[in-house]
């Protein structure tokens, strides 16, 4: 082979070789309606374009490169390969007058009809379904928008705004970066979602328009005031007078088996009224005040003929379980059964019943005896022995001699009034009774109208 004949087959050859590996890439042509960066529609301008490397989406390497494209009738026409895979590749210099415009261009190889098409993020398995980075809200309505699975970088970023969008429409959400919430318009009010951390205040609870349940673990459940009060009331539960209910419009109650007390008060720091867990209501702290029946009319507790009991120890005040007095309207008593006060349905008695020690008295018949303070009684024509409840002694000794005798165990203080009333020459004794009359054992009236007021003052009667 001749010397010459092989160099020009090897120069052939190497020229294949750098003929076949420089491949076009594919190219599509655009012809698209110019528009700026608020996506305003430019007559005139120029499209400056300028590329690095890249490989395009047939796989073939283009060079870096530049392109200058003037804007006619409002239109650019420009012919450039295809990049869907490569992201951003082109950079749009877009000049309209004075003003200069930047754009990231992305060609697909299907083409595009506007300059936002172009303007898009590489598109990697694509699909109706899905949004990414930057890419328009393209999918069909009712379409779920998902997002990849990322330990680093998952979930969605706002970068927030210090107000709210003056144009959101129903569904638009943002954070704002002043109040540190995520805000939801709803169609009509911007909406901010609370976080657990949250102290929500009173006036932002809606109006329950159904019956409203709270369930509590726990942990208490507390609603603290700020220090000024006002003139009106911190809470008020109080209904209408259109309320037909019968329910109660307040209940705090515990459940059968419960240990824990279901109500209480303070007054300035200090209780003023408890229910204990088994229904005792007190009032004022324990031991100090006064402690109040928990049924006043316990009509458990009641016996024939009565209608309810007090007992009193130390001021305590609860129940009676057995009744002693058949037909009492109210008996008053202490532990020991001693009755402190009986209402009764014919008579009165503070004390006991029992005259000489009852404290004070008041009959079916009118008569009212206090100790050391007795009602008036009338005339004995016949002898008589005193009780304490007798105030007045009026002697009638028209048929014959009386003897009047008073009490045997008179108490201290305790007053009599002594007279002879009738005209006659018979005689009115009143007898001591064990008790002298100012030193003597009796004393006689024979004259009419004699008469003395008689007090005993421990030891003996004195007359005044």
């Amino acid at each position: 082979m001749r010397p010459g004949l092989s160099k020009m087959k090897t120069g052939c050859s190497i020229l294949y070789l750098i003929c076949s590996s420089v491949m076009v890439a594919q190219s599509v042509h655009l012809s698209i309606p110019a528009v700026d960066a608020s996506n305003n529609a430019v007559t005139i301008g120029m499209a400056y374009f300028t590329w690095g490397q890249f490989t395009g989406n047939d796989g073939i390497t283009v060079q870096a490169g530049q392109l200058t494209r003037p804007v006619t009738n409002g239109m650019i026409d420009v012919t450039l390969p295809a990049s869907d895979n490569a992201g951003y590749v082109y950079t749009l210099l877009f000049m309209h007058g004075s003003t200069a415009d930047t754009f990231k261009w992305r060609v697909p190889a299907a083409g595009a009809s506007t300059m936002a098409e172009l303007n898009q993020p590489p598109v990697i398995n694509n699909d109706s379904t899905s949004v990414h980075t930057n890419q328009a809200n393209t999918y069909a309505a009712g379409k779920k928008q998902t997002f990849s699975a990322s330990a680093i970088t998952a979930g969605e970023a706002f970068a927030g705004v210090a107000s709210d969008p003056s144009t959101a429409t129903a569904g638009d959400r943002w954070f704002r970066t002043d109040l540190h919430h995520m805000r939801i318009y709803d169609g009509t009010t911007a909406r901010s979602v609370m976080y657990q951390s949250d102290s929500l205040p009173a006036n932002q609870l809606a109006n329950p328009t159904a019956a409203t349940s709270l369930l509590f673990a726990a942990n208490p459940f507390n609603i603290t005031y700020g220090n000024a009060t006002g003139a009106g009331n911190m809470m008020s539960v109080v209904d209408t007078s259109g309320n037909t209910g019968t329910g109660y419009v307040f209940t705090a109650g515990t459940a059968s088996g419960s240990s824990a007390k279901p109500f209480q008060v303070l007054a300035g720091g200090v209780k003023a009224i408890d229910v204990n867990s088994t229904g005792v209501v007190t009032l004022g702290t324990a031991g100090q005040d006064v402690s109040v029946v928990r049924s006043i009319f316990a009509n458990n507790n009641v016996g024939a003929g009565n209608a309810f009991w007090f007992y009193h120890s130390n001021l305590l005040m609860y129940p009676r379980s057995a009744i002693g007095d058949t037909g009492n309207a109210y008996t008053f008593a202490d532990n020991g059964g001693g009755n402190l006060r009986q209402i009764m349905a014919s008579s009165l008695w503070i004390g006991t019943t029992t005259a000489g020690t009852r404290m004070a008295g008041f009959t079916s018949s009118g008569t009212a005896t206090m100790a050391g303070l007795q009602t008036a009684t009338a005339g004995k024509a016949s002898n008589y022995t005193a009780t304490s409840d007798d105030t007045s002694l009026p002697c009638n000794a028209s048929a014959g001699n009386v003897v009047i005798t008073l009490p045997a165990a008179p108490k201290t203080g305790e007053w009599k009034a002594l007279k002879k009333v009738d005209s006659s020459s018979n005689t009115c004794t009143y007898s001591g009774n064990g008790k002298n009359i100012e030193g003597a054992a009796t004393l006689v009236y024979s004259a009419q109208y004699q008469h003395a007021m008689a007090q005993y003052d421990g030891t003996q009667w004195w007359l005044y």
